[in-house]
């Protein structure tokens, strides 16, 4: 059996009064059906290095969007059964 990935991309944009010029860092977690966490990681959005592991064509294109929001994407292997997640900005 092969590995399952699980792909999170979106955008942010930080409107704390003081918020921090990107990257910006975000916690993702993931949860199954009884809210356990199943996984989580902290990922820099806005990043050149994103460092999280890619797999190769995964577009880091971010030309469509609006001044002040940064791209995020991050990749989970083998996480289980998803049923919700979570996205927070961390204090820098």
């Amino acid at each position: 059996m092969g590995v399952q990935m699980f792909v999170l991309q979106g955008s942010v944009r930080d409107t704390r009064e003081e918020a921090a010029p990107a990257p910006i860092r975000l916690r993702v977690k993931l949860f199954n059906a009884k809210k356990d966490v199943l996984a989580e990681k902290t990922v820099l959005a806005g990043s050149d290095v994103p460092g999280i592991g890619f797999p190769e064509g995964i577009p880091l294109d971010n030309s469509a969007l609006k001044e002040g929001w940064v791209p995020f994407t991050v990749v989970f292997f083998d996480p289980g059964v998803i049923a919700d997640f979570s996205v927070t900005v961390e204090p820098s």
